[in-house]
This record gives structure tokens, C-alpha cells and sequence, in this order.
């Protein structure tokens, strides 16, 4: 059983400048945010022979117990003007304060041993959510291991995964009746991987390809939520390496990344245009990550770590053509986001005291403005939200 609480309070986002429409002031907004989640789960497992059943339940109950926005200002689109009023409620970001909802899940799982080089695990779990969704659905999983030799390892897997959509989304739906028909989305990847291990070398290497049914995304233009047409599809390669030595550690990840999404249309009933959005790959997708680490003294009561992460660009909106002359300056895919790294570096002290661990860091060394998207932005708009500096952090652990 357990009780999980996240609380998340942000000032002063989706700020307009003083010069915006020569209001003659800076208008802000400011949000909070409380969510609380009680679950239970019961789980059983038994070995036989060659096989390892496991049988599972678990519920939970999750309630938006706090979301409250406030502004200074009234935001006219059609002028459109700003105009100042006092820092006041200004009602929900997400979804309207008290909203429940209730997931009950059942799952199976067998690893059989069919040879001593091969293990074939297979089973399946049951998810329906009710409350503020009404959805359910299945997510199976078929997984091969197959042992070359001791040092090689290969590796097929076939798995569903499913999820309805968030609070947020439902509530970002253009009408009552587009959030009842918003569906859950499910994706299929099937992937093949290598594995190798020798001594102190271990690389690992993933061939997959998923596809992504009634992908729930935020619409290019309109920002309501809504399911992407016919199916988006993610095609990625990856690689993952590591070396461990008596005094330091060394290791790498990277990702290449294809995807695709088929065109569709929406007719605005604002303007009378039909936005035809180009064929292409899917909004807010890098096609390359990587991640580079470096612990030093690894074997001592002092270790230092050294993390590097970097992300490739993402393209801020799919493009798209109009039957409008006048729309036509306002298509295109209205840039990307450039690429973006920082580097953090984590300190340890064991053993402080009896049974005393202390860990610092500082996470992005640099000071860099990291900069992500939350949703596609449409032009003229391209400032990207801002979501880490340079910051500092100390944690003490105790063992009983």
C-alpha cells in the first residue's frame, strides 16, 4: 500500500513585457498545483521446474486535490489587448480542483527456461481507469532470450504499451464533446538487441520500431488536444557501452531516432481555411540524444562523478499549406529549437559517520539556459520555455 503526494508551485510563467500592445506593464501569471495518488498492489510468484509464474493486482486512486491559476491581467485574442487587474484567482491550468480517477490492473508473466541457452517470457496486463476517463485495455508482451555463448547474448521482444490521456489533456479538448471521444493511445514496438560482456566490457545494442495508435498529441495550430490520424511511427537505434576499472568507471548512450506521421487537415470554422499539414517527421522529436559519463575513485569513499547530456534540435510545429493566400506567412514549421548539453558532477562522502552517506552536486556546471517545448508553437511565437539554470543540491543518507 502506499500514499504518494506531488505539489508544484511556478511563478511568473507566460509572462507578456511591458511593450506587448504598449500596455505599459509586465503581465504574469502564476500557478499551483497539487496532485495525490493512494494505490495498493498484490503480487504472488512460484518456480517450477523450468518456468516462473507471476500473478498481480493493483488500484489506485488519484485526485487533483489543488489547481489554482493566478493572472494581473485580461489577454483579448480577437484585438487583441491586454489589460491589468490585480494578481487574483483566475481559475484551473490543468483540470478543475477535486477531479478523481480510479485504475484497477491485473497481470500474468511466465519466464520459461525452454533450453539452457533460451528463455521465452510472455504475459499480458489488464488496465481500466473510470472517474473523470472511461477507458481499458491490454498490453501483451512475447520476449526471446537467446545465450550465443558467455559472452553474447541476443535478444527479440514484441510489447504493447497503453495509457489514457492526462488530466492535462483531457482538459486542453476544444469541447465537452471532443473530450468524451478522446481515445487512449497504444503503442506497438517490436525490437532486437545484442548484448556483449567481457570482463569489465559491457555493450549493448537495440534495433526497434514502434507504432504509435491514436496518438494523443496537441494540435499545430489550435493547441486543443486531440488523436493523431492513422498511425505515427518512431524507428530508432541504440547504442550503449560501459568500462569499469579498479579506480574509475566510463560509459556512453546514444540514440538515432526516425519518425513519421501521415498528412491530415482541420478546417478552422474561425477563418473558413483548410490547414493541410505536410507529411513529415513528428513535432518536438530530437533525432539524436546521447549521454556520456565518468566516475572517478569509483572504489573508494570518495567518489566523483561527471554527467554529460546532450540533445539534438526539435522542430517547433509541423508545416502546413493553406487554401488562404493571407494564412499562407503564417505555415512553414516555424523553426527548431537549437541543439542543447550541460554537464553535472555529483560528489560523495561515505561513511561521514556511522552509517552517514552525504552526496553533493551542481547540475548544469555551465550555467546554461536549457530550453524545452511543452507544446508545438505557431509563428510568430518561438520563445522557447526555459526549464533549468544551474543549481545546487546536498543529500544526506542514513542507514538503520
Amino acid at each position: 500500500m502506499g500514499y504518494d503526494t506531488s505539489e508544484q508551485s511556478i511563478d511568473n510563467f507566460l509572462r507578456l513585457g511591458k511593450d506587448f500592445q504598449n500596455s505599459g506593464f509586465d503581465a504574469v501569471r502564476s500557478f499551483k498545483y497539487k496532485e495525490v495518488r493512494k494505490y495498493i498492489s498484490l503480487d504472488a510468484d512460484k518456480k517450477y521446474d523450468e518456468h516462473h509464474l507471476l500473478i498481480g493486482l493493483f488500484g489506485q486512486k488519484t485526485v487533483n486535490v489543488e489547481d489554482k491559476r493566478y493572472g494581473n491581467y485580461d489577454f483579448d485574442w480577437s484585438i487583441p489587448t491586454a489589460v491589468q487587474q490585480p494578481l487574483s484567482y483566475a481559475g484551473s491550468l490543468t483540470t478543475a480542483e477535486d477531479t478523481k480517477r480510479w485504475q484497477r490492473a491485473v497481470f500474468f508473466q511466465d519466464t520459461w527456461d525452454v533450453t539452457d541457452k533460451a528463455t521465452i517470457t510472455y504475459g499480458a496486463r489488464y488496465d481500466n481507469f473510470s472517474g473523470n476517463i472511461s477507458s481499458s485495455g491490454w498490453s501483451p508482451r512475447v520476449a526471446l532470450v537467446y545465450r550465443l555463448d558467455e559472452h553474447n547474448i541476443l535478444k527479440a521482444q514484441y510489447a504493447r504499451a497503453f495509457r489514457p490521456p492526462t488530466y492535462s489533456e483531457i482538459d486542453s479538448c476544444a469541447s465537452a464533446e471532443e473530450m468524451k471521444n478522446l481515445k487512449s493511445e497504444t503503442v506497438d514496438t517490436v525490437e532486437l538487441g545484442h548484448i556483449y560482456k567481457n570482463g569489465n566490457i559491457s555493450l549493448k545494442n537495440t534495433l526497434f520500431e514502434s507504432r504509435i495508435h491514436n496518438m494523443i498529441s496537441f494540435d499545430d495550430w489550435t493547441y486543443n488536444t486531440v488523436n493523431l490520424p492513422n498511425v505515427g511511427i518512431i524507428q530508432g537505434f541504440e547504442m550503449e557501452g560501459r568500462y569499469s576499472a579498479d579506480d574509475y568507471e566510463i560509459g556512453f548512450n546514444q540514440a538515432f531516432y526516425k519518425t513519421h506521421k501521415d498528412e491530415r487537415s482541420f478546417y478552422s470554422p474561425d477563418n473558413g481555411c483548410t490547414y493541410v499539414y505536410k507529411a513529415g517527421t513528428l513535432p518536438l522529436a530530437p533525432a539524436y540524444m546521447a549521454n556520456v559519463f565518468v566516475k572517478l575513485n569509483q572504489n573508494t569513499s570518495y567518489p566523483t562523478t561527471f554527467w554529460y547530456h546532450y540533445v539534438g534540435a526539435k522542430k517547433r510545429k509541423s508545416e502546413f499549406i493553406t487554401n488562404s493566400i493571407y494564412d499562407n506567412p503564417k505555415g512553414g514549421g516555424n523553426g527548431e529549437t537549437a541543439p542543447q548539453d550541460y554537464l553535472n558532477v555529483t560528489q560523495q562522502f561515505k561513511n561521514i559517520a556511522k552509517n552517514l552517506d552525504l552526496s553533493m552536486g551542481i547540475q548544469n556546471v555551465f550555467g546554461k539556459t536549457i530550453k524545452t517545448l511543452y507544446m508545438p508553437l505557431n509563428q510568430p511565437n518561438n520563445q522557447d520555455i526555459p526549464y533549468m539554470r544551474q543549481s545546487f543540491w546536498i543529500n544526506l543518507n542514513y542507514k538503520f
